[in-house]
């Protein structure tokens, strides 16, 4: 039988609480685990939104290439950021939306691609305001923001909207434009004058990429293959300014025509062939996003980002990429070699 604190006296007495000393030692031992645990945590997550970001661009590949298959070609880049995609337009040159418009269809938004069409009983003024206002968690990389709406900084005054639009709908995915960046500066002033045969749009002949202003790219026109084109990868965006639009490549909305928001390129603006440093991709930084900054690809994610190509693979593309081999992945009809060993 176990002696009782009578039968034990002052010889054996019982403790009934820890000390002080024993209590600091647990905590401290507590916090240690937890030091260590966190970072295996936040990298197992990050590896769960990679994952995810990786599935986003599969599937927008595959709805550009759902596209081309059906229409004829992909995506048309539309017209330029002051004009939203129209319903009643088709999805050729005369549509002023850009790629992200055009796909609805093929990632189950037909209803939202169709409001303001002559079946619906919204004007186009209604249905533009009501479509800037629907993020799509698809459109976005889980890594660096949510599907919510932003800051319209800028003001922009999209054709055919009523009232001034202060937060809009945004993306994190941009299609490859080529390995020349062109700036345009010719806007029609309505659909009268743009379908007028004697307006002169901008000469977008030396685009090099999939998707440009008025743009009917096909797979034919993919002559250096499918595996060795880009077509659709995340976008660099500064990442001070993931919410208030002050980066001028994501600025707009992804339901706008041709623009910094929607394209990205594998060269630098005003050259038709440029390699190294300044066209490589990068991860998001502080780096102000203006001038010709804004056309890099990128991402919030460590060493590397997500690339689709023509044929519908994903790719992890490293930073450190070689900058020819980068540049010439961004053109479709070069005739220049892959090195693979160089991605």
């Amino acid at each position: 039988m176990l002696p009782t604190n009578r039968q034990c006296g002052s010889i054996c007495p019982w403790r009934t609480a820890f000390t002080l000393v024993e209590l600091l030692v647990v905590i401290t031992i507590i916090g240690i685990l937890i030091a260590l645990l966190i970072p295996a945590i936040q990298a197992a997550r990050e590896t769960a939104r990679r994952v995810q970001c990786g599935n986003h661009v599969k599937q927008l590949a595959l709805a550009a290439l759902s596209h081309e298959s059906a229409i004829g070609f992909f995506p048309t880049g539309g017209w330029n950021k002051y004009w939203l995609g129209h319903p009643n337009r088709g999805f050729d040159k005369h549509q002023p939306g850009g790629w992200i418009y055009n796909i609805l269809p093929y990632i189950e938004q037909q209803k939202l691609h169709d409001l303001g069409g002559s079946n619906g009983s919204l004007s186009i003024e209604d249905a533009n305001s009501l479509r800037l206002a629907m993020p799509l968690a698809i459109m976005h990389c889980p890594s660096r923001r949510f599907p919510a709406l932003y800051d319209n900084f800028h003001n922009t005054q999209f054709k055919y909207t009523i009232d001034p639009i202060k937060q809009l709908a945004r993306n994190d995915y941009a299609m490859n434009g080529g390995d020349y960046m062109q700036w345009h500066a010719v806007s029609p002033d309505d659909f009268f004058e743009a379908d007028d045969p004697k307006f002169e749009w901008d000469d977008m002949s030396q685009q090099t990429g999939i998707s440009h202003q008025r743009s009917q790219v096909t797979l034919a026109d993919v002559r250096d293959g499918t595996s060795n084109t880009f077509l659709i990868g995340e976008k660099y965006v500064n990442r001070y300014h993931y919410t208030d639009g002050k980066d001028w490549g994501d600025s707009a909305t992804m339901y706008c025509g041709d623009h910094l928001n929607l394209l990205r390129w594998t060269g630098v603006c005003g050259k038709v062939e440029s390699a190294g440093e300044n066209n490589l991709p990068r991860q998001d930084s502080s780096t102000i996003g203006e001038g010709n900054k804004v056309q890099w690809f990128g991402s919030a994610h460590a060493g590397s980002f997500h690339m689709s190509c023509c044929d519908g693979s994903v790719r992890t593309i490293n930073y450190s990429i070689d900058g020819e081999v980068y540049r010439r992945l961004g053109n479709r009809k070069d005739g220049l070699p892959i090195d693979n060993r160089h991605l």
